[in-house]
């Protein structure tokens, strides 16, 4: 329970907002892992078959470092309020040794 409850705050932490620069510096990093990711033929060639499977949008690759570069600080806390907060997910505890 003091997960959870660490969990929650962080949540309640994001969704009351967070800094531009923040999302600013997150958004650097995830663009730049993902341009240099696709250096590599094999991690393009997964990229492009996971985005055409889940989204029917191969293309969508050269599309996310723009979608990305859309994220602001109000979309994030937004979202974190959203879907992260509140009564509407799951958690599963895990009991090791417990009966199956």
């Amino acid at each position: 329970a003091d997960v959870l409850g660490a969990i929650d705050e962080e949540i309640a932490a994001v969704a009351a907002g967070v800094g531009d620069d923040e999302v600013d510096r997150v958004v650097t990093s995830l663009v730049s892992t993902h341009l240099r990711e696709l250096d590599n033929v094999l991690e393009r060639a997964m990229q492009l078959a996971m985005l055409e499977q889940q989204r029917g949008e191969a293309e969508m690759v050269n599309e996310l470092p723009a979608l990305l570069a859309g994220v602001t600080a109000d979309s994030v806390a937004a979202a974190a309020g959203r879907w992260l907060a509140g009564p509407g997910r799951a958690v599963l505890e895990v009991v090791p040794g417990g009966a199956a």
